[in-house]
This record gives C-alpha cells, sequence and structure tokens, in this order.
C-alpha cells in the first residue's frame, strides 16, 4: 500500500524533530557533528527540536506521512536566508535553544553551524536562482525500505516540475546519491570535507524539471 503524503501541522514539530533524530543517529553527517555515541541522541533531538520549528516558521514546506513515519522538507524557489538568522529571529523557540545549548559544548554546535554555513554556500555557488532545493529527508528506521522515502520526494518533485524549474539536494551517503540518482538527479559535486575528527563525503546533486505530463 502506497504510503499517503500530508502536509505537516505547525505543531507538529517535536514528532518530526524525533523522526529527524531517529532516522540519522548513525549517518554522516551527524555521528561526525556529534561524535559521542553515549549522548548523541539527546543532542541531536535538542538539535532538531530547534532546526525543525526554525524551519518551518521561515517557510520551508514540510511533507510527513500519516504516524509521522518519515518527512521531506522542501526550500521553495527564492528562500535564501540563513538558517540561523530565522533561529535568532524566534524568540519562542528560547526553551529548546536553552536546551541545545545545555545539552551540547561549544565544539558540538561550531562543528554543526559551521556545516550549516558551507551547505548555504555552496548551494548560493552551485544553483542559480530560481531553484527548488530537497533540505531533507527522513525516514525512521523500522519504516525505512518501505517506499517512504521515494513517494515524498516524488510528491515534491512534481511541485518543482510544475513550475518548470530544477532541484537541489546535498546528501553524505553513496546509497543516498544512488537513491536520488533514480529520480534524475546528476552529481554535481563528489567531494570529502574536513570535520575534524572525520571526513565526511558528500555529494552535491541537480535534476533538471521533467515534463509534469
Amino acid at each position: 500500500m502506497t504510503p499517503e503524503v500530508v502536509p505537516a501541522a505547525a505543531d507538529a514539530w517535536p514528532a518530526l524533530a524525533e523522526v529527524e533524530a531517529r532516522a540519522f543517529h548513525h549517518e554522516f553527517p551527524y555521528c561526525a557533528l556529534f561524535p559521542d555515541e553515549g549522548t548523541r541522541e539527546e543532542r541531536l533531538l535538542a538539535w532538531f527540536r530547534v532546526a525543525v520549528p526554525g524551519a518551518m516558521s521561515s517557510g520551508l514546506l514540510v511533507d510527513t506521512t500519516p504516524a509521522y513515519r518519515a518527512l521531506a522538507m522542501w526550500s521553495p524557489p527564492g528562500r535564501r536566508d540563513s538558517w540561523w538568522t530565522r533561529l535568532r529571529a524566534l524568540p519562542r523557540l528560547a526553551p529548546q535553544v536553552s536546551t541545545l545549548l545545555r545539552v551540547t559544548d561549544r565544539a558540538d554546535r561550531q562543528r554543526a553551524f559551521g556545516w550549516g554555513r558551507r551547505i548555504e554556500q555552496r548551494d548560493r555557488e552551485l544553483m542559480p536562482d530560481p531553484h527548488w532545493s530537497l533540505d531533507g529527508l527522513a525516514v525512521v528506521p523500522e519504516y525505512q525500505r518501505f517506499g517512504y522515502g521515494a513517494v515524498l520526494v516524488r510528491h515534491g518533485l512534481r511541485r518543482a516540475d510544475a513550475d518548470g524549474l530544477p532541484t537541489y539536494l546535498e546528501t553524505n551517503s553513496r546509497r543516498n546519491a544512488e537513491f536520488y540518482g533514480k529520480f534524475g538527479f546528476d552529481v554535481l559535486e563528489h567531494l570529502a570535507e574536513d570535520y575534524p575528527p572525520m571526513r565526511i563525503p558528500t555529494w552535491r546533486m541537480m535534476r533538471p524539471p521533467h515534463d509534469p505530463a
């Protein structure tokens, strides 16, 4: 049975943050950004409890599935503001930010913020506006390989195709790059980037618009 895709409600961010934290616990770049295995679960959840509502409030479109088994985050055309700027403009996130500061150390935050800035910089350098960006795709472990990710990707790409615009993404595993290749994404750049104590493999990819017919 094909999973249903629904828009995420504004108050769904705690459940969506948990989806991302669970999905990415053992994945690059998060195992490099938060290298301590013993504290990573707590730190990831604190990170996403800030990042998810901040992104939703700034105009990202978030698609999900019933019971919050998966999600996809899409940046619409023309959206170029810094995510850190958006978070600072949201005083209602103060409790979540306080928790993030408490459970992470300065090295964690420097790695994570540096990674975020690098993503934004390369997006600007590689992709002209207007375009869509797939900013995140997450499926909880027990529902991976059941088609949830594919359904969410196709759903979002239909929007880009209807607009006649390309779509950009960044991923950090060859498996994921091959997965996105099945939807027509081509590799723009493949390299390994330094995030001590690790080097993170990175694929930056672009899909031209397809005929929506």
